[in-house]
């Protein structure tokens, strides 16, 4: 995983809302990830918001929930900490 790049997009989305309406928008999710050193799965995850597995694999739980916040706003943390508190994938 190249974490980096992955936080890199965290932070840019809390940032830049063309960026945000981009990943929001399914159509423009892929150029927008693009622009990145993402491999597949990296922007997948992304696209899907599996915090668990993002951080998981050494994501900022901090920069995460700042995305989360961000994208789906404070009304849906409730879905982000149930996300979080799901069982680990194998």
């Amino acid at each position: 995983m190249s974490i980096n790049a992955v936080e890199k997009v965290l932070w840019e989305l809390t940032k830049f809302p063309e960026k945000k309406l981009a990943l929001m928008d399914e159509a423009k999710a892929d150029e927008l990830l693009n622009q990145y050193a993402l491999a597949e799965d990296e922007k997948d995850l992304l696209k899907r918001w599996d915090v668990r597995e993002l951080t998981d694999r050494g994501c900022s739980q901090m920069l995460a929930l700042l995305a989360w916040g961000a994208i789906h706003g404070d009304l849906e943390m409730p879905e982000y900490m149930r996300r979080m508190n799901a069982p680990r994938s194998t």
